[in-house]
């Protein structure tokens, strides 16, 4: 039962909540108890209900009759609900608690109907009860229990995208590549640290203890000329003694420079490199730190267990190294060597170097494969086996993609790798010849900066022109490769017959997607969709359409909404902001619409005039398929 003093309550509010039971009029179903809690915003008053099954309820209350109406849902946790009524910016709120908390207020900006409610997770650990809390040091805050620890915190958004929890540790170069080790009792990350223009911490080390030695002996020289010059130095008037008091005074005052870095080396093509390995769970948990010397540069790392050695699950890590890489060289990058080093992991999480492989061109990518390590080299791709000395190739494809292969990914016998400028490549390891097969690429040139699989025909890549793409295998194409005289095997472009892919959807983000997953974000119910992580620190999501009507629907409704926003938020057309590499295809802008709450009510029921329903019913659409993704 959750109640007010009515000497404080709004005269508006005529109606007091309470926990009941709401029974199905369907005899079949289960009897479901929901605990309800009211939060009034401006003339309107919202009736939020917590389910057994996790779900979350809000309805409308009407102001005269108290019918509830306009119903939405959203999924917040397998455990059951608890609503507590909070105080968040001296207005009233709700605390949702489940298997993470939630807070449910008014936004801060001055908005009506369903859009002037935000439903954001608290970045917090799972909490059993709460109650709202005032003091004189936090007039807002929360007291909890969660286990046998009680707590007290105020749940304040600084910006509103800073609601994820994070852990800062300082790396001595740039990172290049993160990947997690396989290990069974804890979560290990490694990290290869990369720059270039760098001398290493041990050899800066050895530079600042030169340059030291020799700063004294130039203070020495210095303090002998002082001696022979002490006669001049006495003529200094009282005025510019004065003068130099002051200036010194000022430079106490300024805070000394703070050196981020050793001095740039003189030469040309000098890089500095370490690995790290870290514990996430655990703040500053550095557990190995080893630099590379001669000069070369972590390109790619993994993880790989080889199927030549049965009797154990160990797994090896590879490192591709690359030895004084140069750009500004005629004919392209230049370099002193290339390498593979095989390191075992000890059990004290310490790095041990097996050997390392001498190779002809940089391995930007590393992968297993089968038992075995897949390695590319340039614009060759190749097999490898873990030997006693060095690694033994088994297999070669000794042009798989027409310049250097940046991207590389395995599905099944199938590969998919991406070419420096020519888009991607699908090609199929045959088994029975132990060959490479290139079978299929895509006819429009892309420099691509992100892959992912979809599914065994479909990939997903972003561009470096800001642009995202679904590319799939026509429906008549398969991977059977029937050449008997093996040109194609080992020259892509020399195949008479390569499958091109289609285009199935097209989309301009305006920034670099420097990553792209499929995967469910929330709990049970949730769909899977393609999340990507932008340049710029964004993070969007591409949801599919699940019938044809919610195709038609969305389609329509952004129609409308171009029409209302001509020039958009950049001051462009937005369809022409949209496709500015391409035409856009088969994708509706998400933000666009999210500004249909927003417009005045005229245009709301005008614009869902249009689409056969209510602004209600336009507006829950949208929701339900937000409450989809999370």
């Amino acid at each position: 039962l959750a109640s007010v003093k009515l000497n404080e309550a709004p005269e508006s509010l005529r109606f007091l909540t309470v926990s009941l039971r709401v029974l199905s009029n369907n005899e079949n179903s289960t009897q479901q108890k929901k605990k309800k809690n009211a939060i009034l915003k401006a003339d309107s008053i919202y009736l939020f209900a917590g389910l057994r099954n996790g779900v979350c309820q809000r309805l409308s209350v009407d102001e005269l009759s108290g019918d509830l109406t306009e119903p939405t849902s959203r999924f917040f946790g397998p455990r059951q609900i608890r609503l507590v009524r909070i105080f968040r910016e001296q207005r009233p709120a709700l605390l949702a608690l489940s298997s993470k908390p939630w807070l449910l207020a008014p936004r801060r900006e001055a908005s009506q109907g369903p859009a002037a409610l935000v439903e954001i997770p608290i970045a917090y650990d799972t909490l059993d009860f709460a109650a709202s809390f005032k003091s004189e040091q936090c007039p807002e805050a929360i007291v909890a229990v969660a286990g046998t620890t009680l707590r007290i915190f105020v749940a304040e958004l600084k910006q509103d995208d800073q609601t994820f929890q994070s852990q800062l540790v300082p790396t001595l170069y740039t990172p290049r590549v993160c990947i997690n080790l396989p290990i069974a009792d804890r979560q290990l990350l490694l990290i290869a640290e990369t720059d270039q223009h760098r001398y290493t911490e041990s050899e800066a080390r050895a530079l600042s203890i030169a340059n030291k030695e020799k700063g004294d002996e130039d203070a020495m020289d210095i303090a002998d000329d002082d001696d022979n010059n002490n006669k001049e130095s006495s003529k200094i008037t009282t005025e510019e003694t004065t003068t130099e008091n002051v200036l010194q005074e000022v430079e106490d005052e300024i805070p000394p420079l703070r050196i981020i870095n050793s001095p740039i080396p003189p030469e040309n093509g000098k890089w500095a490199s370490c690995l790290r390995i870290i514990d996430p769970t655990v703040p500053n948990d550095v557990l190995e730190l080893l630099e590379l010397g001669e000069n070369e540069a972590a390109v790619s790392c993994a993880t790989c267990i080889f199927a030549g050695r049965p009797e154990t699950t160990e797994f090896f890590l590879a490192v591709g190294t690359v030895k004084s890489l140069r750009f500004d060289q005629p004919g392209g990058r230049k370099h002193d060597g290339c390498f593979i080093h095989i390191y075992r992991l000890l059990e004290s999480h310490r790095l041990v170097l097996l050997h390392k492989t001498p190779i002809e061109d940089i391995p930007l990518c590393l992968i297993e494969f089968r038992g075995r390590l897949m390695v590319s080299v340039g614009c060759a791709l190749r097999l490898y086996d873990l030997g006693k000395r060095k690694l033994l190739r088994k297999t070669e494809h000794v042009r798989l993609v027409p310049n250097l292969i940046i991207k590389l990914q395995v599905y099944g016998d199938r590969i998919y790798a991406c070419d420096s400028t020519e888009s991607i490549f699908f090609a199929k390891y045959i088994r029975e010849t132990n060959r490479f097969a290139v079978f299929a690429d895509d006819p429009i040139p892309r420099i691509i900066a992100s892959l992912c699989i979809i599914d065994y025909d479909t990939v997903a890549i972003g561009d470096k022109f800001g642009n995202i793409a679904l590319l799939r295998l026509p429906p008549d194409a398969d991977d059977e490769v029937d050449d008997p005289s093996g040109v194609s095997i080992y020259f892509a472009e020399a195949a008479p017959n390569l499958h091109k892919l289609q285009t199935i959807a097209q989309y301009h983000i305006g920034a670099i997607a420097t990553s792209i997953i499929k995967t469910p974000l929330g709990g049970p119910g949730s769909d899977e969709a393609l999340f990507f992580a932008a340049i710029d620190g964004r993070i969007g999501a591409l949801v599919p359409s699940k019938t044809r009507d919610d195709k038609d629907f969305f389609t329509m409704l952004e129609m409308h909404l171009r029409q209302e926003y001509q020039h958009f938020f950049t001051g462009r057309d937005h369809i022409s902001f949209r496709s500015a590499f391409a035409p856009v295809k088969d994708v509706v802008d998400g933000d666009l619409c999210l500004e249909f709450p927003f417009l005045s009510r005229d245009l709301q029921v005008s614009i869902a005039r249009d689409l056969d329903r209510s602004p209600h019913e336009v507006y829950k659409k949208f929701q339900d398929t937000l409450n989809r993704l999370l």
